[in-house]
């Protein structure tokens, strides 16, 4: 009987011990800690217990981008600090990126009002006139070379400009010290009226204009009014790439509609490929019209690129 008693005594501790024990045992929470690279590698998501530690993963890759750090808040203001930062619920950390510094040749072609120009292809050529494989710019209006070195002439392709714009093709060089370049395209003005014949001259005003010319017509006629005295200055751009032949064009103005009466012109001899002359208006020629012709130089046996443009700019 005595052991009896003694044996129900002894279970019922054991069971006051093991219902003690169970009540004294916290329970033991893990949360989900999710990893968002924001465009860079996978990472894996860890299982952490209540205030434990998040083991830092191995640092993300992102092509053209530098791991910077991981936040605790999408807009990358809190950095988490897996040395002593715990975690109390399931988060989500934050990869942050620096852009890598690129090193090689760059293009940008941007609208006047600095808006990325999309569908431009560019070409690089030497001096020598060797030149690189066409290259599409991206949705930022930029293209990118590795490969190049040396002075390198940059040039949108004639096919890609887009149309009512132009630029100038001579103004755009990258070398070693000056890899990335920015072009600026302007926007083409069209003439008021007329048809560029010698009896009916195209009426124009500030701004830049295309010129056509082909073997049968290589003489435009052209009147411009000014509104004010000052310089006014007239200046062509070569603008085909493809033409090799020397360009070599003259620049006349004249007082009469005739052109007969020519105050003078501008043209050094030779093949230097593109005028630029200055007139001065003084307060009684205003709104005078200026006549002036764009062709050929009679003296040169070369002829003119199938397009180029010029440009009417007061100083």
């Amino acid at each position: 009987m005595k052991k009896t008693i003694s044996l129900v005594i002894s279970m019922l501790i054991l069971m006051i011990s093991l219902v003690a024990c169970t009540k004294d045992e916290p329970e033991v929470k893990n949360y989900t800690v999710t990893f968002n690279s924001n465009g860079g590698s996978e990472v894996e998501k860890q299982s952490v217990v209540e205030g434990g530690k998040v083991t830092k993963p191995t640092d993300p890759t992102y092509d053209g981008y530098i791991f910077d750090a991981w936040y605790s808040d999408s807009a990358l203001t809190d950095a988490w600090d897996f040395a002593s930062d715990t975690v109390s619920s399931d988060i989500t950390l934050y990869a942050k990126w620096n852009e890598e510094a690129f090193n090689g040749y760059e293009v940008k072609v941007v609208y006047e009002d600095g808006a990325p120009v999309t569908g431009a292809v560019i070409q690089w050529c030497t001096p020598a006139g060797v030149c690189s494989v066409l290259t599409p710019v991206d949705a930022d209006g930029i293209a990118r070379s590795t490969t190049l070195s040396g002075t390198q002439y940059v040039h949108i392709n004639e096919n890609t400009i887009p149309e009512g714009y132009t630029y100038d093709i001579n103004l755009y060089v990258a070398t070693e010290e000056n890899k990335s370049v920015t072009i600026e395209l302007i926007k083409l003005a069209t003439p008021t009226s007329g048809d560029g014949t010698k009896a009916t001259p195209y009426v124009v005003g500030l701004g830049a204009y295309n010129v056509s010319v082909t073997e049968e017509a290589n003489v435009v006629y052209y009147s411009f009014t000014p509104t004010e005295a000052g310089t006014y200055v007239f200046e062509s751009h070569k603008q085909s790439e493809l033409a090799t032949e020397p360009f070599d064009p003259l620049f006349a103005y004249y007082s009469d509609k005739d052109y007969s009466d020519r105050i003078a012109y501008a043209d050094d001899g030779g093949d230097k490929e593109n005028f630029k002359y200055e007139i001065e208006v003084s307060e009684d020629d205003v709104n005078k019209p200026i006549y002036f012709r764009i062709q050929e130089s009679s003296g040169s046996n070369s002829e003119f690129p199938n397009e180029f443009y010029f440009d009417i700019l007061k100083k």
